[in-house]
């Protein structure tokens, strides 16, 4: 997934809180945010590591080539199992769509889908069907899975005045506000779970 947009962010902060601000900025930003990505087909019963039963006429690895296209709110660390039907091109279901899979052929394939974050294996997105379908886990074929776009972030701390220094920050557009979000909301847990002894 290219790196789209850049924004540039100017911040005046605390005299040598530059550095510190910027590196954490830049770890949340990293981390990235959730999003719905396919875990695991199954379009029929499997023969073998890489062919299909049914006399399909592609294998498992032309299984790599799907994108999810989907809109839904992330819902950190749930699954879901959909059934997606071929119209056009495209497998569809409700307003979510698989692309690049329309040369398959067959009408329709059931897609365990993995909300997340960063990336994960086809190893641990196969214990996604396991969960999802138990009965029929060995019909599945589990595809490696990137949850988080490619990220630019990079910041420049500068002197000010004798107090403050200038966190001059270019970044893809929207992760500052993000990683922003994100960093507030964990400390205030953290500060919320620590209890005097």
């Amino acid at each position: 997934m290219p790196v789209t947009d850049t924004e540039r962010i100017t911040m005046r902060v605390p005299l040598n809180m530059g550095h510190l601000i910027g590196n954490t900025l830049r770890q949340y930003a990293m981390r990235g945010s959730h999003t719905w990505q396919i875990a695991a087909y199954n379009v029929g019963p499997r023969a073998g590591s890489y062919g299909f039963a049914n006399e399909l006429s592609f294998s498992c690895l032309d299984l790599l080539k799907g994108v999810l296209i989907c809109n839904d709110k992330p819902e950190p660390g749930k699954e879901k199992k959909c059934v997606f039907q071929l119209k056009g091109n495209e497998y569809v279901c409700g307003d979510m769509k698989i692309v690049n899979l329309g040369n398959l052929g067959i009408t329709s394939m059931n897609v365990c889908l993995v909300c997340a974050s960063g990336t994960r294996t086809a190893e641990q997105n196969f214990e996604v069907a396991k969960r999802l379908c138990p009965a029929e886990q060995s019909d599945f074929v589990a595809v490696p899975s990137r949850h988080t776009r490619a990220i630019k972030f990079r910041y420049e701390v500068t002197p000010y005045d004798l107090t403050t220094e200038i966190l001059d920050i270019e970044a893809t557009a929207g992760v500052v506000n993000f990683a922003r979000s994100a960093a507030i909301q964990s400390l205030q847990e953290l500060s919320m779970q620590v209890q005097p002894a």
